[in-house]
């Protein structure tokens, strides 16, 4: 029921099949491109994009009676573009529609609710490799019902599954989002512990959330759509590019909320023959028991070559309960003070005063101290 193509550069082609229609009612069949693309069914052209270079979906709706043969024609015209031709087509079946209400009904039932929990974000035939995003947004409207879903009712829950990074221009409305990533079969399990207090979240977000496509590496570098990553952001890769260039994300690299709270304090640096030992103290003053991951994060201020504003070096995870305390103590080794010199192609470490910051998040730092190496 779906079909993925990519197509060339400088060609079209035609896709056939048919179909049985399994069950009577109602289909509702998509089709989205960024290219020339035109959709029979029974030899008549039911859906027509033919905007080059924009995203464009088109839907068209029919009854059907159980038996019915269908045969599709898929024309999709690549010869006018200078970039790869990405398509997707697919639909939704009377038992599909059974699944979903209107929007108003939607709506009516969120405001009448004590809570609501919207379980959305993307799937793999749009999150996945080899082939570019056509942007950040959700797909299918998202973006539209979430707000509606907020405003009818302050008590939603907004769960993404999403393994890249989604704009969320809704967010300043949003008590609580919760990212899930692709959680497999006990994903269900797991996000009703969360819901329902059982466990606490202790999640961290391995990379940053942009608020905007605007603000990603790739927009800024000129690399979306190219055939040769080159990485022209050099070192400055993910929160460190960020930070350089002074960008505000949406969620900073290892942000990451807690049912508890977490107090830091009592930084000591120590230098020794094996490097310096950090040591700080992570306290649980919330009310429940809950896991904290302590980030440390190392700079170099005064450097013969360009270098990030901070690097993640360490981290540890702890679970306390609550009043309950545990001391951090992590190892930096001169490999955590090191940059890799180009001219001399090894690593280098250059003498002066570095800082160490101890942290929740890139953006979250609790603690700071210096020392000099």
């Amino acid at each position: 029921d779906k079909a993925d193509i990519i197509g060339g550069t400088a060609y079209s082609y035609d896709i056939y099949f048919s179909v049985c229609i399994p069950e009577s009612g109602g289909y509702t069949f998509r089709a989205a491109s960024n290219g020339t693309v035109n959709v029979s069914i029974n030899g008549l052209q039911r859906i027509k994009l033919h905007e080059v270079g924009l995203n464009l979906e088109g839907t068209v709706s029919y009854e059907f009676e159980k038996g019915d043969n269908l045969d599709f024609e898929i024309h999709i015209d690549s010869s006018k573009r200078d970039e790869t031709t990405d398509f997707t087509f697919g639909w939704i079946t009377p038992s599909d529609h059974m699944l979903c209400s209107s929007e108003k009904q939607l709506i009516e039932k969120a405001k009448k609710a004590d809570y609501v929990i919207y379980c959305g974000g993307l799937d793999h035939s749009y999150d996945t490799e080899s082939i570019d995003k056509r942007s950040m947004r959700l797909t299918n409207g998202q973006d539209v019902i979430i707000p509606k879903l907020l405003n009818a009712n302050p008590n939603t829950v907004v769960v993404i599954t999403a393994g890249s990074p989604v704009e969320m221009p809704w967010i300043d409305s949003a008590k609580a989002v919760l990212w899930t990533w692709y959680a497999g079969m006990e994903g269900g399990n797991a996000l009703a512990d969360i819901l329902i207090g059982k466990v606490s979240p202790s999640g961290k977000m391995p990379f940053t959330l942009p608020r905007r496509y605007e603000d990603t590496p790739v927009a800024r570098y000129g690399e979306y759509k190219a055939e040769n990553c080159k990485y022209n952001e050099d070192i400055l890769v993910g929160y460190r590019g960020f930070e350089y260039d002074g960008i505000e994300p949406m969620f900073p690299f290892g942000h990451g909320l807690s049912y508890s709270r977490f107090e830091y304090s009592a930084l000591k640096l120590t230098a020794n023959e094996n490097g310096v030992n950090v040591e700080f103290t992570v306290k649980n003053t919330g009310n429940l028991k809950a896991a904290e991951t302590a980030q440390i994060y190392v700079s170099d201020p005064v450097c013969s070559v360009k270098r990030p504003k901070k690097e993640l070096k360490a981290f540890e995870k702890v679970r306390l309960s609550p009043g309950e305390s545990a001391k951090i103590n992590v190892l930096l080794t001169d490999a955590d003070f090191s940059f890799y010199d180009e001219k001399s192609n090894g690593w280098k470490l250059e003498s002066g005063d570095f800082n160490i910051y101890a942290g929740a998040s890139s953006g979250d730092i609790r603690l700071s101290g210096s020392i000099s190496k």
